[in-house]
């Protein structure tokens, strides 16, 4: 399968070794019952691929327990592991990728999320509390077995639009947050959210540190864009200045 001739969106990596590769993300637009072209290739993907399936606990428990994924009020991280990723209908819900080269295989390890938003209220601090402890775990074992240099991240986010804005805002910073203080740098947000209600499909290529996000068509909009977490503010201003007032 030659991944390699998708384009991709080249992102800021200088917390990485020289010989290392950053993630590099390709954002596909399709028109609502088109349907990704790179529909062959993704299935060629998930032969050897976790699938980090979203939904209703009683649905999906049997694929969270069999492909080991830590799974708590809609917050799901994958395992730690060399295999491709891939997680189907982010709305709402953002995602991140967390890449490293193991200091065995030499080959690229990674862990992979899709989590609902949380609100900043005390009802939900509970719920918080416990995903970013599942995330802290996770990614301190990618660290430890992980060469130094060689460790990448992106965020990606959902559609807010019918929701509260504030949600995504804090989603975004609370995972930035946790990264940043476990891995020393800031990740980046591949892109924001989309301008329209259907969902996007996200799709990581292990080996070769592509990140695959299928959206609705959103031609010319900033929400394609890539930025830096503690930007989004600014980000938001250009998606729809409201956001912010």
């Amino acid at each position: 399968m030659n991944m390699e001739r998708v384009p991709a969106i080249h992102l800021k990596f200088n917390h990485l070794e020289k010989e290392y590769e950053p993630i590099r993300v390709c954002v596909e637009g399709y028109f609502s019952g088109e349907g990704s072209k790179f529909q062959n290739e993704f299935n060629v993907l998930k032969e050897n691929a976790n699938n980090i399936e979203y939904g209703f606990p009683l649905l999906h428990e049997d694929n969270w327990k069999e492909n080991n994924i830590l799974a708590n009020n809609g917050c799901l991280i994958s395992e730690c592991n060399n295999k491709n990723k891939y997680s189907l209908g982010y709305r709402n819900c953002t995602g991140a990728v967390i890449v490293g080269t193991d200091k065995n295989t030499g080959e690229n390890i990674s862990l992979f999320t899709h989590q609902n938003r949380l609100k900043d209220l005390p009802k939900y601090h509970e719920a918080r509390d416990l995903f970013l402890k599942n995330l802290e775990q996770r990614i301190r074992e990618l660290v430890s077995k992980s060469k130094p240099g060689s460790i990448d991240s992106l965020l990606w986010g959902g559609e807010p639009e019918g929701g509260d804005i504030s949600d995504y805002k804090y989603m975004i910073k609370i995972i930035s947050e946790k990264i940043s203080s476990e891995l020393g740098f800031e990740p980046v947000v591949a892109t924001g959210p989309t301008t329209k209600g259907l969902s996007t499909d996200v799709y990581f290529d292990n080996k070769n540190r592509r990140l695959y996000i299928v959206q609705p068509k959103d031609k010319n909009s900033p929400t394609n864009e890539d930025f830096m977490a503690s930007d989004i503010d600014s980000h938001l201003d250009k998606y729809n200045p409201k956001y912010n007032k």
